[in-house]
């Protein structure tokens, strides 16, 4: 995997995030458009970075996501029980007996599908059978969970949509980025960005993959999400000025303390700021000043002084 391959992944990861941020900020047809594939994008991205030739003892794969997934989910977690306890209402403790914080709810479903993964891959040598089972029982469990709303809980239904996002980045790693680096076509990105654009404004919903919601039809949903994440990874190709590569790269690589505490900042914004704002626009734009600003405050701090709780030493 070269330098080049992995600068555009984390570009696209830093764009990502940012879109998941505005998605938790905004409401209507643009974050209907940044929901239809800003998650799927980092499922994919995640399946085509796996390389199960690095991890030929299991045990060992699992120790290592578990610290670098599983134990931040808690931490971060742990954080916003303490936020509820003392700034906000202690009722949203009872919701996390169902669902985690904000954008938590990842962790662990990438945690188990990147554990699935990784034993049908191990465990099946049919490159036919693992496409088979990744690919089509997978989406039909999912799609059965979805009707008789089942295994809600924590988002467990979540896993079986997003095991095919994952399975498809890794499955066609390379076909993914020989399309990212030779068609790397500005009006192609904004084309495939702009179908799913299309696709919200006629069906008037969009994929909620925290809810294993997926709309009908589902297969086209699949084939939208994918679309927009191939727009996205190409337009992440194009980005050339410097300081735009700089800041996007940065943020790809923090994607992790970004998902996991940018909704508490949220919160915060709307319980003591939204309040004394009285013009939504000067609110919007202070509620981001402030979520971004504390962002990279944490990610400071973090990086150079708690590594540990993002799984690093």
């Amino acid at each position: 995997m070269d330098s080049t391959r992995l600068e555009y992944i984390d570009i696209a990861k830093g764009i990502g995030i940012i879109l998941v941020v505005i998605g938790h900020t905004t409401n209507g047809v643009v974050c209907q458009w940044i929901y239809s594939f800003h998650m799927p994008l980092f499922l994919l991205i995640s399946g085509f970075l796996f390389d199960i030739k690095k991890y030929p003892v299991g045990i060992k794969f699992v120790k290592k996501r578990t610290h670098q997934i599983l134990v931040p989910c808690i931490i971060f977690t742990a954080l916003f029980l303490i936020a509820d306890i003392f700034f906000f209402d202690t009722s949203n403790i009872k919701l996390m007996q169902f669902n985690l914080p904000g954008a938590l709810w990842f962790l662990p479903v990438l945690y188990l599908v990147e554990i699935i993964f990784y034993y049908i891959t191990k465990w099946i040598k049919s490159i036919i059978l693992q496409r088979l089972v990744i690919l089509l029982f997978f989406p039909l469990v999912g799609y059965f969970t979805m009707r008789l709303h089942i295994l809600n809980s924590f988002s467990i239904s979540s896993v079986f949509p997003a095991i095919v996002f994952y399975g498809i980045g890794n499955f066609y790693s390379k076909e993914i980025n020989n399309i990212s680096n030779k068609y790397n076509n500005l009006y192609l990105a904004l084309f495939l960005l702009l179908v799913p654009l299309v696709y919200v404004f006629i069906l008037k919903s969009s994929i909620n993959l925290s809810y294993n919601d997926i709309p009908d039809p589902v297969f086209l949903s699949y084939i939208i999400a994918i679309i927009g994440s191939l727009g996205l990874l190409l337009i992440s190709t194009r980005i050339q000025w410097l300081f735009a590569k700089r800041m996007l790269t940065f943020l790809g690589a923090n994607t992790l303390i970004i998902m996991g505490i940018h909704q508490l900042f949220l919160d915060f914004s709307t319980q003591f700021l939204k309040p004394v704002i009285v013009s939504h626009l000067l609110y919007k734009l202070s509620e981001q000043l402030i979520i971004w600003g504390c962002l990279f405050i944490c990610i400071t701090l973090i990086n150079r002084y708690a590594r540990w709780m993002i799984g690093k030493q």
